[in-house]
């Protein structure tokens, strides 16, 4: 996979690509690990990349190369509590004024794929490998079969597209599309493949791209998009409707928050984010004040009844 080579040429080579197997043992894991969390990463990339080193040590074991795995072990817990960070998000009011100045963005696709991040909760990487063939009006469902691997896009792979599978098995997954998500990636259907618009449809076709999020500006016409333009774009919406700066990432967070405001279960909200455990659904049990209000109302009720 792209993540796991990404992986070894960014972290694992330069750190610890000059000790032996042999010599290699949970102590020098350990101290490694130690030193990505010192370099400012977060505990899930941390962990990703535990996870490939792990995986190639594991089949060093059954070759006999060695004889014990020395990733087995190794401590997060320590570094789990400074690296975890307060959630942000937007209301619904802010959510709203959000959409309301996406509208005027000189370019539509902008509108459609910041409204898709809120409805469907998706990962931005995820959103950039959307295609065509992953979206069914009828059923009104999109469907999760890849990601782009942006951070793999750079350097002497710039200008190339870096596509992968979802972060987890359970990432690969069906969302119900909001009306207005429907309505929207119409639309960006309609702009690139009507009224006799060659441009896009020889792009996407020829080169089996088929990207749902691509420019419909004349000037970048049919071109997927890229990780920094999304950040800007982003940020430039968010400064004409005079909100909290926060990060784009922090839209499925928004997702999630506006579900649980729902009164949607943890259990339901899992499955809709694509994650694999409940435990990282957890964060969100009391996020929303709302909620946390109803549940203190629907206690008080019981304790007086």
């Amino acid at each position: 996979m792209i993540i796991y080579r990404y992986n070894l040429k960014k972290y694992i080579i330069p750190k610890i690509g000059d000790i032996r197997l042999a010599k290699y043992t949970l102590k020098e894991h350990q101290e490694f690990i130690s030193s990505l969390f010192n370099d400012g990463l977060s505990l899930n990339t941390v962990k990703l990349i535990n996870g490939t080193l792990h995986n190639a040590l594991k089949k060093a074991v059954a070759i006999g190369y060695i004889t014990k795995n020395p990733t087995v072990g190794v401590e997060f817990s320590a570094y789990a509590k400074d690296n975890s960070k307060k959630l942000h998000f937007w209301t619904k009011d802010q959510v709203g004024s959000f959409i309301e100045a996406a509208e005027e963005d000189k370019e539509p696709m902008w509108l459609s794929f910041f409204v898709t991040l809120i409805d469907c909760g998706l990962r931005v990487g995820e959103a950039m490998a959307l295609r065509w063939s992953d979206i069914d009006f009828s059923k009104n469902t999109l469907s999760v079969n890849a990601t782009r691997i942006y951070r793999a896009e750079t350097g002497s792979n710039a200008g190339k597209i870096a596509l992968d599978r979802p972060k987890t098995l359970s990432s690969k997954r069906t969302e119900y599309m909001t009306a207005r998500v429907n309505d929207l990636l119409q639309q960006q259907y309609e702009r690139h493949f009507s009224h006799g618009n060659v441009q896009g449809f020889r792009f996407s076709t020829s080169h089996n791209n088929d990207f749902v999020f691509t420019y419909s500006s004349d000037a970048k016409f049919g071109q997927p998009l890229r990780s920094r333009a999304t950040t800007g774009a982003f940020n430039r919406i968010t400064n004409r409707a005079g909100l909290p700066h926060i990060r784009i990432h922090d839209l499925r967070h928004t997702h999630a928050v506006l579900m649980r405001g729902a009164g949607l279960s943890l259990d339901d909200i899992k499955d809709d984010l694509g994650h694999k455990d409940i435990s990282t659904t957890q964060i969100y049990a009391e996020i929303s004040p709302a909620k946390k209000k109803e549940n203190h109302q629907q206690f008080e009720k019981y304790l007086n009844q």
